[in-house]
Parts: structure tokens; C-alpha cells; sequence
């Protein structure tokens, strides 16, 4: 990769608007003794910020310090890093929105000052550049991206990726001298390259050129078209640029949305469907995804999208999308009938916890009550205590012990019954009864040949 790296702002093809930039700055530092501004780079990983690094140190003679965010997490990292630089050279930070907070506080102090807080008082170091390329800019400090000049790189388009791999392959020709044929070379074929480097020149010459020229070398073969869709398959490459694992995303997401009614997708729920990190899904799958197109992400989840669907055959495999859900649109993620069916299910789902609480409650009231229920295998010396007849009593139901128990007469209770009405509670009271037991060895004999009434009064009668 390095021998592929430009030198000057002139050979950098694309971020047209980075390039005018720092081209201002350079002339500024030039022209007027002005110190080089340090600077924000923000992008996706393999875009250049590395390239920008070594083209800034060449236009300021300095030497480039590259360290990880998470290298510099104190103030001792901070003063460590400033006892190796000289005025002029640039500090290269990757990640920086990982630093640690006490680092950045003496860093800041740095930058403005030239000077490092210690123990013995500020002390004076070299006067550095400092750039700050993050894949994440929202999480810098406020202080720090308020000191730094932003530079945003976006995706390459094809066609520079194209120029890109044409640029390279020139650099290469001394080396690759009689091994391949510059002249039989199809621009063709590395359009197709460029289409399926994903917008990023990283990937056009590391996982796609690189591998290329081995992979022609060994067929001993031209850079044809048929070569280049030969190597894609044997690499599992679409010809979007998708891989192996962007290609299972999609497959489980369309899978789901056929069976769901195209329900969006939550990406922990995609995590277990693909045994693919949130991260992965969430840092390098959906973001490509998305800039293509193929994936339309609502607060309820993920959707494909109408494109995604035809452009990868699901609507040969699942249908027309258009019968299941329009995925055409981003902002309308749901037909009327499956965001019925999703209501439904949301309502179906809060009864059954409502009855599940429900229940829960009813046990712990049961438990609280009856500090002992015993099963049927000691039944009898149960019933023995309680003096009741078993002929009724359903084997599949405890039989609470009466702690409090004189004699239940059953004889007499069905007489209540018989007479229009028994009331436990009183019932209870009067024969010393825990209430509670009672009422279980109540329910435990006649089940659902009596029922209780409501209101003022009570009490239980014959149920037919």
C-alpha cells in the first residue's frame, strides 16, 4: 500500500474539496510564516487519512508520530510522546476519539501553548501538528475539535476508484514488467474492480488489485473481464461489492421480512439470527449497506429496501416485495396490514404478561395464606386432621393443614348450601377456623359445583 500512496496534493485522485483546503493552508504557511493549522479528519476507515498524514509532513519537512487513540490515555503519555518530537513534526493520532480524558486536558495545553503542565510547572516543548483522524467525530472532546480545522472525507465515487487502480497499476509497471500485458488490459474488467471496492481505495488495492494480479499471475492470464468475474467468485465478491458475510446480512433480513410481513429487523435480533457482533452489523455491514442503497434503517429496526430485493434476486425466492411490504420507500416501512398484524401481536403479548402477573400475584397470596400446602401423597394424615371425607376430593389438588381447626362438619355446610347460602368468613369465625384454610379445603371438595356471589354479603351457593 505504501509504494501506492501519493506524494503530493497533485497525485491524490478525488477529495476535491479536502485537497482545496489544505492547499490554502500550505500556501498560508508558506507565504506568511504561519504556523500549519492542526486538523479534524473525519471518514471511514481506508479513505486516506494516513495519505493526507504523509503529504502534510512532506510540504512541512516534519517527521509524522502515528499513535492510537488508545495509546494516550494520561498525562504521562502525553509528556512521553513530547520528549520524542521536534518543531515541525506531526503527531498523527488514529481514533482519537478514543484518547483518555486525562490526556486530553495537557494536551490541549500543547497545542495552544507549546508548553506541558508538571509537577515542576509548565515546561516547554516542540511546537507540533497535530491531526486528529476519527471514524467517529461526535465523540471527540468539544475542546478538542474546537482547536482543529475539519476536513470530512466521504466514499470515492467509481470512476475515481477506476483512476485510482489505473494510477497504481502504472506505479507497478517496472515490477510487473513482462509478467503482465499493459496493452491487453480491459477497461472493462477494472471498472468492474471498482465497482466492488465499496468506495474506498483501501479496499480497490489491498483486497481487489493486490490479490488480483496473484490470482492472474497464477492463471497466467490477461486482465480480462472473465478473469475478474473468475476471481469474484472464487473470493465471494459481488459485483456491488458485497462479501461473504454483507451477503448473509441480507440473505437472514429478506428470510425475516418474508415471514414477518416485512417487519423492520432489530439489530440484536440480526445479531443472533447472522452470529454476527453488533458491531460488525452495526460499524462495517449496515453502514455499506446503506450508502448503497440496499437497507433502510426506522427506530423499529432494519428493512430492505425494493432495490435490494430485485437487485439480489429475493424477489425470485420470496416474491414480489410489493405483496409483502413497501420497501421502496425509507420513510414508509410497513404496509397497513402488517402494521395491523404488529399491533395485534403487541396486544397479544401485553395480555399475556398481564396474565402471567396476574397469576404470580394469585400464587404469592396463596403461598403468603397457607404457609404449608402438602401434596397428595400425605393426604390422609391430612384428612384425618381435618376430619373430612375424600370421596369428592380431587386427587390432583392440595389439601391444606387447618392450624386452627376445631371440626369441619360438612353435613352441616352443605345444609347452608341447601338452605340458599354459606358464608365462609362467618362460618370460620365461629368454629376457630384459619379462614384461608378453610376456604382452600372449601374450594379443594366442591370445585366447580359451587360459585361465589359478589357484593355486600358473599358467600357461596350451588352452582346449577
Amino acid at each position: 500500500m505504501a509504494m501506492f500512496r501519493p506524494d503530493t496534493l497533485g497525485e491524490v485522485i478525488g477529495l476535491d474539496k479536502p485537497k482545496q483546503v489544505l492547499a490554502v493552508a500550505i500556501n498560508a504557511s508558506r507565504t506568511r510564516n504561519k504556523g500549519f493549522p492542526h486538523f479534524l479528519i473525519s471518514g471511514g476507515p481506508g479513505l486516506g487519512k494516513s495519505t493526507i498524514a504523509s503529504i502534510i509532513a512532506k510540504y512541512t519537512n516534519g517527521v509524522v508520530h502515528y499513535r492510537l487513540g488508545t495509546d494516550l490515555r494520561n498525562e504521562n503519555d502525553i509528556y512521553s510522546l513530547a520528549q520524542q518530537c521536534k518543531d515541525g513534526d506531526i503527531i498523527f493520532v488514529d481514533e482519537a476519539h478514543v484518547m483518555g480524558s486525562r490526556a486530553v486536558i495537557p494536551l490541549l495545553t500543547w497545542m495552544e501553548d507549546g508548553k506541558i503542565p508538571s509537577p515542576n510547572g509548565p515546561q516547554v516543548v516542540a511546537k507540533a501538528i497535530f491531526l486528529f483522524p476519527t471514524t467517529n467525530a461526535g465523540k471527540m472532546s468539544n475542546a478538542l475539535r474546537s482547536r482543529c480545522k475539519t476536513i470530512h472525507i466521504d466514499y470515492y465515487k467509481e470512476t475515481e476508484i477506476a483512476k485510482i487502480i489505473t494510477q497504481c497499476l502504472d506505479k507497478c509497471k517496472s515490477e510487473l514488467d513482462g509478467l503482465i500485458d499493459y496493452s491487453k488490459i480491459d477497461p472493462v474488467a477494472i471498472e468492474m474492480l471498482a465497482q466492488s471496492s465499496r468506495g474506498t481505495p483501501r479496499i480497490a488495492i489491498e483486497q481487489r488489485l493486490e490479490p488480483l494480479i496473484d490470482f492472474m499471475l497464477s492463471y497466467q492470464s490477461d486482465l480480462t473481464v472473465d478473469l475478474v468475474t473468475r476471481f469474484m467468485d472464487v473470493h465471494e465478491i459481488h459485483p456491488l461489492g458485497l462479501e461473504s458475510q454483507d451477503m448473509k446480512y441480507c440473505e437472514k433480513l429478506a428470510e425475516q421480512m418474508s415471514v414477518n410481513g416485512a417487519t423492520p429487523v432489530s439489530a440484536n435480533a440480526m445479531s443472533q439470527i447472522t452470529g454476527l457482533s453488533s458491531d460488525v452489523i452495526e460499524e462495517v455491514i449496515e453502514p455499506f449497506l446503506n450508502k448503497i442503497g440496499f437497507i433502510a434503517i426506522h427506530p423499529r429496526g432494519r428493512s430492505l429496501t425494493k432495490k435490494a430485493w430485485k437487485k439480489l434476486g429475493f424477489d425470485k425466492q420470496y416474491g414480489n416485495p410489493a405483496k409483502t411490504a413497501s420497501v421502496s420507500d425509507p420513510e414508509i416501512p410497513f404496509t397497513t396490514d402488517s402494521m395491523k398484524k404488529a399491533e395485534q401481536d403487541a396486544e397479544e403479548i401485553l395480555a399475556g404478561e398481564e396474565l402471567i402477573n396476574s397469576a404470580v400475584e394469585h400464587q404469592k397470596t396463596i403461598v403468603k395464606n397457607n404457609r404449608t400446602l402438602v401434596q397428595q401423597p400425605i393426604m390422609k394424615s391430612v384428612e384425618s386432621k381435618l376430619n373430612m371425607s375424600t370421596s369428592n376430593t380431587p386427587e390432583s389438588l392440595p389439601t391444606p393443614i387447618a392450624k386452627d381447626s376445631d371440626v369441619i362438619n360438612w353435613a352441616e355446610i352443605e345444609g347452608f348450601l341447601n338452605n340458599g347460602k354459606f358464608k365462609l368468613q362467618n362460618y370460620a369465625v365461629a368454629k376457630n377456623i384459619s379462614a384461608s384454610d378453610l376456604r382452600t379445603a372449601f374450594i379443594a371438595r366442591y370445585g366447580n359445583r359451587v360459585k361465589g356471589q359478589r357484593g355486600r354479603g358473599g358467600g357461596f351457593v350451588w352452582a346449577n
